[in-house]
């Protein structure tokens, strides 16, 4: 992987046209595929840019209120998937903050 291919995979999944969270408001559940892409790059980019004091804005845009995306009523997805997907909110809320800092 290389540090474009990672970012577009990074984007794509999170404010692309068919974004994770644009399928979660559809009501389309989680692609596990798409998601582990998605963490898959972000833990390629957290090493890559680890020793960088400064993160492509492009990245840092993507991962706005991530956790957010991830967030919906109780009655929006059955429990057992809300709970998975509030789950892949908190997982990406990590990577973000360890990317971050």
């Amino acid at each position: 992987m290389n540090p474009e291919t990672a970012l577009d995979v990074v984007y794509e999944a999170l404010l692309g046209s068919n974004s994770i969270p644009q399928q979660l408001r559809g009501k389309q559940g989680l692609d596990p595929r798409q998601f582990d892409q998605l963490t898959t790059a972000l833990r390629w980019l957290t090493a890559h840019y680890a020793a960088q004091p400064v993160v492509p804005k492009r990245l840092a845009l993507c991962l706005v209120d991530i956790y957010g995306a991830f967030s919906f009523r109780e009655e929006f997805y059955p429990p057992a998937e809300l709970n998975q997907i509030e789950d892949a909110g908190l997982l990406l809320q990590d990577l973000a903050t360890e990317l971050l800092s």
